[in-house]
């Protein structure tokens, strides 16, 4: 898919080009001794450059090899003070300054400082359009670092999510000067700062990443991270059975009920800040109002819209698709994601009532032609309406089949339009289809997903690259999403969010369908440790969880002893597993697409 581009969505990489510069030497510690964590994945990383990273595996990577000003907390999302130790805002709110950690270096030795993190917010706010993160620095008017340990912030206004700054920090000494910044692909062993290292990558067959000798926090007991590409979760699975793989995520309910008597795995239903959703074109355009693709023009009228969701029968989505794991999808934002998910009252929310679709279909003018078809107002044409999705998508297609039902039903028959992820994007950037599947997952802060809908993300050129998930547009939508982007009262930005959110609900653009659970396996008899995000309940697979992993073997070792266990100051911000049959992609750093 095109996705994704905040995305839910973070990190930034390793090293780059073949220059030799880029090559971290790494010491026999990293290099020898410790176990591998194997982890099934089923999609590539593709492109790994900092700039340009977007799919899940990516972001994976970059997390465990790079730091953040600041993180959250795996457990209530809270602050977490990772390269930044304290900080204070001025009364005006306008300039914020940070006492950074000190004795902090990359993994070549090289001091980290706050010349770095200057120089990657600098990079960022100097990108050119098509990288989408540099959203994450727009209010930015200085970056300084008077001191290695102090970085000073000013902004042209207010901005909420000082704390939530999601780029990974770059070394100056590797990327300063580069012509191909935004362009090149890295080499390994990168230059990095988190707690592991990439070494060694074969796309299509595995990455590789070791322990960082060099990382500031506990060194992880994992000494290796093995994520290995299958063609499908069955295989990965297939894999995992006889010995070769620890860890899958995003099973489907068939393959996850499948292990639940395998007393050598361990199986985790995480309540997921994920959804699904299917776009409903709304006559795409360009920043210009200049029309853009080739949508269906009775989509442009929120009613029919609404129409089509009151076809859509989301209790049969989980039961039928999802096995049972999942909620039904109203507000914009999973009901998890407290305090920002608004869902609507119980008499505002559109149900399943296909007889509700009928009437407001006849009230329009659509009547009913030969085959229950209905023809388009003031034409002998019939409607018809294309529907995209990625093909490999493990739920996707089955979604589709059960929605060109739907709408068959109440006389708006769907053509099926299975794609590719590259071609799906495409699709989508175009404006190039009437329906879509889509979905994403979300970080505790709200600011992407919400911004990928106001008017400023459409396109500037026709097939141009835009932020946008479904070109919509709406002039109050925008003025509560600026409100709250300056909001620093948490109560009151919140209040802001839902009123944002529930304008969305009404203009019916993007249908939120469900809300799945993350279904993730890992091997008990082998690995133990694993950190749930966000708190109990949450997903175990992840960057936030794996530097804290440890083999069974050294914790019965360590209970023998008496020696304490191994606890990491490494997390993350979003709550998705790597592995597992969907192709999540970012937007940019913040949030993932499916």
């Amino acid at each position: 898919m095109r996705q994704v581009r905040r995305a839910i969505c973070s990190l930034l990489v390793l090293g780059l080009s073949a220059a030799t510069p880029l090559l971290a030497p790494l010491t026999a510690h990293a290099e020898t001794g410790g176990s591998t964590l194997t982890v099934g994945i089923s999609a590539d990383a593709e492109d790994l450059n900092p700039f340009k990273a977007n799919t899940v595996v990516a972001s994976q990577i970059l997390r465990l090899t790079y730091d953040y000003l600041t993180d959250y907390e795996p457990a209530d999302n809270s602050t977490l003070r990772t390269l930044a130790t304290n900080w204070t805002s001025s009364p005006d709110k306008l300039t914020w300054t940070f006492t950074l950690r000190h004795g902090v270096t990359w993994s070549d030795g090289k001091p980290l400082t706050a010349k770095d993190i200057a120089f990657t917010y600098r990079a960022l706010k100097s990108a050119p359009a098509d990288v989408t993160n540099r959203t994450l620095v727009k209010t930015f008017v200085s970056v300084d670092a008077p001191a290695d340990g102090t970085l000073v912030i000013r902004t042209s206004k207010p901005t909420a999510t000082m704390l939530a700054i999601d780029a990974p920090i770059l070394p100056e000494h590797v990327w300063a000067g580069r012509t191909d910044m935004y362009t090149a692909q890295p080499a390994v062993p990168s230059v990095s700062s988190g707690p592991y290292v990439l070494t060694e990558r074969k796309e299509g067959e595995f990455y590789r990443l070791r322990a960082n000798p060099h990382y500031w926090g506990p060194a992880p007991k994992v000494t290796e991270i093995l994520l290995r590409r299958f063609k499908s979760v069955d295989t990965a699975v297939a894999a995992m059975k006889r010995g070769e793989v620890d860890a899958i995520g995003n099973l489907n309910s068939v393959q996850f009920d499948a292990l639940k008597d395998d007393p050598s795995i361990a199986r985790v239903r995480a309540s997921g800040l994920r959804f699904h959703e299917l776009l409903l074109n709304p006559g795409a355009r360009l920043a210009n109002a200049a029309p853009e693709g080739n949508g269906n023009p009775a989509l442009r009228d929120k009613r029919v819209r609404v129409a089509i969701d009151y076809a859509i029968d989301r209790q049969k989505l989980i039961d039928g698709v999802l096995g049972g794991y999942g909620e039904p999808g109203a507000g914009y934002l999973p009901a998890k994601l407290t305090p920002w998910s608004w869902q609507p009252a119980p008499a505002d929310l559109r149900g399943y009532d296909p007889a509700k679709a009928r009437q407001i279909l006849d009230s329009l003018g659509y009547r009913t032609g030969p085959g229950n078809v209905r023809i388009m107002p003031g034409s002998r044409k019939p409607m018809t309406l294309r529907l995209a999705y990625t093909a490999d998508h493990p739920v996707f297609p089955r979604y589709a089949t059960y929605i060109k039902q739907w709408l068959g039903d109440i006389g708006l028959p769907v053509q099926l339009v299975p794609a590719s992820g590259s071609q799906l994007g495409a699709l989508q950037y175009r404006g190039e289809y009437d329906l879509l599947l889509s979905g994403w997952g979300v970080d505790p802060d709200p600011d992407y997903l919400l911004s990928i809908q106001i008017c400023s993300a459409l396109p500037l050129t026709k097939g141009g690259p835009t932020s946008s998930d479904a070109f919509h547009c709406d002039p109050r939508y925008d003025a509560l999403y600026n409100q709250q982007a300056t909001e620093l009262d948490p109560a009151k930005r919140a209040d802001l969010v839902h009123q944002a959110i529930s304008r969305l609900y009404g203009d019916a653009i993007p249908l939120v369908l469900t809300n799945p659970a993350t279904l993730e396996v890992y091997r008990k008899d082998k690995f133990t440790g694993f950190v749930s995000r966000p708190g109990p309940g949450g997903s175990v697979l992840g960057y936030w969880s794996y530097p804290h992993v440890r083999p069974v073997a050294a914790v019965t070792q360590a209970e023998s002893s008496h020696t304490p266990l191994y606890a990491s100051g490494a997390a993350a911000l979003v709550a998705l597993a790597v592995a597992g049959g969907l192709f999540y992609r970012r937007r940019s750093t913040r949030h993932l697409r499916e």
